[in-house]
């Protein structure tokens, strides 16, 4: 069952990769930022976290009321909000592809409809 966050989002991914998200944290010393003020903070984002300006910036929050609204790379960790940078979110889905390939590696069948889920996942890339 995936945790259902605050913003009634699923947070499925944050919860299957805990521990990796929280190493991940730790090694690149995040800090969380409050959600209530994103809009009205984004003169702070370094510039690694976007390829624009300030005026591209403020197109890349939609909140509230909107969940999902954030349209950078960001990880939720215990009720926490970290953005990252381009070169950290890399760093950060490299290593939990490591773990899909893995899962990956040691199955011998699978069904029709996680079949064609795979498929869509897989070609979306």
């Amino acid at each position: 069952m995936a945790y259902q966050g605050p913003d009634g989002g699923m947070k499925q991914l944050w919860v299957q990769n805990l521990e990796i998200t929280q190493s991940f944290i730790k090694e690149y010393k995040l800090k969380s930022v409050s959600r209530k003020t994103l809009g009205t903070e984004v003169f702070q984002l370094s510039p690694g976290m976007m390829s624009g300006g300030l005026k591209e910036a403020s197109l890349k929050f939609r909140w509230p009321p909107f969940p999902g609204g954030i349209r950078i790379p960001h990880l939720h960790f215990k009720g926490e909000l970290y953005l990252l940078t381009e070169e950290q979110w890399k760093s950060y889905t490299t290593t939990v592809m490591e773990g899909f390939k893995a899962k990956l590696d040691k199955v011998n069948t699978i069904n029709f409809n996680q079949m064609l889920n795979l498929s869509d996942a897989i070609d979306s890339l």
